[in-house]
C-alpha cells in the first residue's frame, strides 16, 4: 500500500498539482464537490488497467450535472464512437478536473477478484469496525 501512495505522490507533485490548484482557484466560493470514479481493470480488450476520477464543483446538483452532460453526449464515452462538438467545448470550459492513473499489469486492484484477497479485506474491515 505504501508503494501506491509513493506513486500517487510522485505523480501528482509534478505539473498536476499546479493544474489542480488553478482549477480550485476558479471556484473560491465552492465548499462542496462531487467526485466520480471509473475503473477499467483486467479488461482483455484494453491495453492497460486505468483508474479515473473526475471532480465537479457543486454549482449544480448531481441530477442537473447529469442532465447537462447527457444533453451533449447521449452515450457513455467508453461506448461511443463519436464525441459531440458541444461536449468537446464543454470539456474545454474547465467545469471539471479529471485525473487518471494507468496501472501496471500486475497491480493491487487485480487481486481484488481473488477470494483470498477479499477474505483478507473483509477481515480487516470487521476488525476495524470492532475497534471503533
Amino acid at each position: 500500500m505504501d508503494n501506491m501512495f509513493i506513486c500517487i505522490d510522485t505523480t501528482v507533485n509534478k505539473s498536476a498539482i499546479h493544474q489542480f490548484k488553478n482549477f480550485l482557484q476558479k471556484y473560491p466560493e465552492v465548499t462542496k464537490w462531487f467526485m466520480c470514479s471509473d475503473y477499467c481493470i483486467a479488461d482483455t480488450k484494453k491495453p492497460n488497467d486505468v483508474v479515473s476520477f473526475v471532480l465537479y464543483p457543486y454549482i449544480l446538483d448531481f441530477n442537473e450535472w447529469n442532465e447537462v452532460v447527457s444533453s451533449m453526449q447521449k452515450t457513455d464515452l467508453k461506448h461511443c464512437r463519436q464525441v459531440s462538438p458541444s461536449f468537446c467545448d464543454f470539456t474545454k470550459e474547465g467545469y471539471f478536473f479529471s485525473f487518471n492513473f494507468i496501472l501496471r499489469e500486475n497491480n493491487i486492484l487485480r487481486k481484488l477478484d481473488e477470494k483470498a484477497s477479499l477474505d483478507y479485506l473483509l477481515k480487516v474491515y470487521i476488525e476495524m469496525t470492532e475497534n471503533w
